[in-house]
C-alpha cells in the first residue's frame, strides 16, 4: 500500500504560493474525500466545485491504480 506522508507545512507553503486559500480550500477537499470514501465529514466544509473535481482525480487516479498508468505518465 502507498503512503504518503506530508512535510509539516509544505501544504500551506504550496496553497500560499498558488494564491490559494488554504483554510477554505484544504478542510473542503478533505471533507470532499471523506464523503466520496463513505467515511466521517462535515457536510458544512463542503463546497460543490471542490467535490466534483477531487471526484474527478480520485476516478482518474483508480483507473492509472488499475494498470493504466497514464497518471504517472502525466
Amino acid at each position: 500500500m502507498w503512503r504518503y506522508e506530508f512535510i509539516d507545512g509544505s501544504p500551506r507553503k504550496a496553497a500560499d504560493q498558488m494564491g490559494a486559500d488554504f483554510d477554505t480550500y484544504a478542510p473542503a477537499t478533505m471533507n470532499a474525500i471523506f464523503a466520496i470514501a463513505d467515511m466521517e465529514y462535515d457536510r458544512s466544509k463542503l463546497i460543490p466545485e471542490v467535490t466534483r473535481q477531487v471526484r474527478s482525480n480520485l476516478e482518474e487516479l483508480m483507473v492509472d491504480h488499475k494498470g493504466n498508468r497514464f497518471f504517472c505518465n502525466k
